[in-house]
């Protein structure tokens, strides 16, 4: 399974909604159904791997109550300043959660917040607190799990070029599981090559400066890919500015007994 979106084709979806405090957001879908569509669908099923990503971008002053969902997530925030939980927020910062870890509150500075959601799985949305504590007790064999990454600053076109080599940074440390997020640097033309998708449960690759090639095809910034076993490995390549590409595997699914 792959899944590729270029960023140009994605903001095409770009829609305004305002949020429960009033304050306009913004949606652009890349891939999946948004469990207001989805639901009911026989063809999404828990457990299966189903893609699902998403930019929101939210004004200045914007909170989001601590809340969990029912799927694995990866955010990326990529843009702005604020808070996750106790951790600051001012550069590209990771952040995951597993099915059923609540997390919170998202607090958006005066530059506001932009962030990719990304998930291997469908979800039935964002279940707020406290008012949903006695359901989220109720759920067997879940497993609290999040991690939240240092924060990374991207290069300049200039800077990107004087690169050397290919530079790879963990930011979320490779777990037994497969879990794991890391950011790679790369001059012009140099290729990155990504860890087999057997040894997780889906892989997410953002682009987050300069432009990578893949089959061919550029990608811009904020392009996306979703790849899944059976694919082998992914190979980018950097265009003539080089690249910043963010690399997000998920935990393999546990074994059920």
């Amino acid at each position: 399974m792959k899944h590729v979106v270029l960023s140009e084709h994605a903001l095409a979806t770009r829609k305004e909604y305002v949020s429960k405090t009033g304050r306009p957001l913004w949606r652009t879908s890349y891939m999946g159904s948004s469990w207001r569509s989805a639901e009911g669908n026989p063809e999404i099923l828990p457990d299966v791997v189903y893609p699902v990503a998403f930019l929101v971008e939210q004004a200045a002053g914007t909170i989001v109550r601590p809340h969990y969902h029912t799927a694995a997530q990866f955010q990326v925030f990529v843009e702005g300043s604020g808070k996750i939980g106790r951790h600051a927020l001012d550069g590209v910062t990771v952040h995951y959660a597993n099915a059923y870890t609540t997390y919170g509150p998202i607090e958006c500075g005066e530059k506001g917040l932009s962030y990719f959601t990304l998930r291997n799985g469908w979800d039935l949305g964002p279940q707020y607190m406290p008012d949903e504590r006695e359901r989220l007790k109720q759920q067997e064999n879940r497993q609290h799990r999040a991690a939240v990454s240092a924060e990374f600053h991207a290069l300049d076109e200039s800077d990107r070029k004087t690169l050397r080599s290919v530079e790879t940074h963990p930011l979320l440390e490779k777990a037994a599981d497969g879990l794991n997020a890391s950011w790679h640097r790369l001059p012009p033309g140099e290729t990155v090559t990504g860890e087999d998708p057997d040894n997780g449960n889906g892989q997410y690759w953002l682009v987050v400066s300069g432009t990578a090639l893949i089959g061919g095809t550029i990608q811009a910034p904020r392009s996306c890919i979703f790849l899944a076993s059976p694919e082998p490995p992914i190979k980018l390549t950097a265009g003539e500015g080089g690249a910043e590409i963010l690399a997000l595997q998920f935990p393999k699914a546990p074994s059920k007994h």
